[in-house]
């Protein structure tokens, strides 16, 4: 059983003027949703029934569909066409889709992704009501759910959205005010993008003019050759630059000195490493969507596992997601910073204190120089004394030095 969804619009706990008062939309008209054709057959989308979807949406007046459907298609799903004047809402696709509106200026009918309120001419004015839905656009995701990436909220929940109801002709009166200043606002936004364009332009005419110029017809002709060098440059893709593909490459030579007998045999991980690119470019938007809802963020991917962590460039300007905040790449900055030339992988127990069955590892580093290649050393078993007092340093490293090692590999 759906759980019924209870809209606490703070607005609506404010007090109106005289006339007004605060109704829920499936108060003042009926609300429908629409439904989508097969789209295995071509013959549904060939028609000349204009079919709205939420690509379609403009937050104004809907005059035309990307997509028309045919009379056949429209009597397998039912449709309804619906008459000049419904005001639409999006349901589907997150935040950067629900809430978005439009009032119908054709004949039409709709997918199941928008809810329609259809016209009541003696009750509101689409106009008006279309502008109330703009303005709290930002309030739909809280009433969202779902469990896919992009929640979605139903018809329910729009039907029990409140509406400040004026009188009728307070509707009217309002709604050809923000009619008028709205299209002042759109031709000074066409001016602005007018001059913006024209703006862009002047260096290229000024540049014409000089050029043009009769002085310019004296000057001497040379080919770009004979004043000045022809250099090429490299593509993002090269070997040699410092961009994220060289991780890619990194972690393609390690693999490849491994018992890998060639690159097909490694290539699932390397389509993992990309796909960790991938999600973490999706999450940044996902955390970036959060902060702007005031929404608890969760990362797929603990550190330092993410790319973020490892792969990506260092950079002390943008820093992970998580509470630590640490800088972009810093932990590939460590490796890039500290030539981390030798590591000796010792057998459990050799430190007592630290616990029976714990395994640990030497490290050896340069710092202020990059790591370029490991060797890494193996140790299957370590001599000691039968003594249990502490080791000092050269005591210990004559262990070392006499362990019998199982492996030892460059990676």
């Amino acid at each position: 059983m759906r759980k019924k969804v209870e809209i606490s619009f703070e607005g609506s706990k404010r007090n109106l003027p005289d006339g007004w008062k605060w109704v829920k939309l499936r108060q003042i008209s009926r609300l429908v949703s629409g439904s989508t054709p097969h789209r295995g057959t071509s013959e549904n989308f060939n028609g000349k029934i204009p079919w709205i979807k939420t690509l379609d949406l403009n937050c104004s007046v809907v005059r035309q569909t990307q997509e028309c459907i045919s009379e056949l298609a429209f009597s397998q799903i039912r449709g309804e066409i619906l008459p000049i004047g419904t005001v639409m809402v999006a349901m589907y696709g997150g935040a950067g889709t629900i809430g978005k509106s439009g009032i119908l200026g054709l004949p039409a009918t709709t997918n199941q992704a928008i809810c329609s309120i259809l016209p009541n001419a003696e009750v509101f004015v689409p106009e008006f009501l279309h502008y109330w839905l703009i303005l709290i656009r930002s309030e739909w995701m809280q009433y969202s759910s779902g469990n896919r990436r992009d929640p979605n909220i139903n018809k329910e929940v729009v039907g029990n959205m409140y509406f400040p109801l004026p009188p009728l002709n307070e509707q009217k009166r309002i709604a050809a005010i923000l009619n008028e200043q709205m299209e002042a606002m759109e031709k000074a936004r066409q001016n602005a993008i007018a001059q913006l364009e024209a703006a862009k332009e002047l260096p290229t005419a000024y540049l014409r003019d000089v050029f043009n110029s009769p002085e310019t017809q004296q000057w001497d002709t040379k080919k770009l050759g004979e004043v000045g060098d022809i250099v090429a440059g490299i593509t993002l893709g090269n070997r040699h630059n410092k961009t994220n593909t060289r991780s890619i490459y990194c972690i393609c030579d390690i693999i490849r000195r491994s018992n890998c007998a060639g690159a097909l045999q490694y290539i699932p991980e390397l389509t993992w490493i990309l796909f960790l690119r991938i999600l973490d470019e999706q999450e940044q938007k996902e955390a970036e969507t959060a902060e702007a809802l005031d929404i608890n963020f969760t990362q797929s991917l603990e550190s330092p596992y993410r790319w973020c962590d490892w792969a990506a460039p260092y950079n002390n300007s943008l820093f992970t997601l998580d509470s630590e905040q640490r800088p972009q790449g810093w932990k590939r900055n460590l490796l890039e910073n500290f030539n981390v030339w030798c590591i000796i992988s010792l057998p459990a127990g050799t430190f007592v204190a630290a616990g029976g069955g714990v395994k640990a590892n030497i490290l050896f580093f340069t710092k202020g120089e990059p790591t370029e290649k490991i060797w890494y050393y193996e140790v299957q078993q370590m001599f000691r004394d039968a003594s249990s007092a502490p080791q000092d340093l050269p005591q210990f490293a004559k262990n070392v030095s006499n362990a019998r090692f199982k492996k030892a590999q460059v990676v």
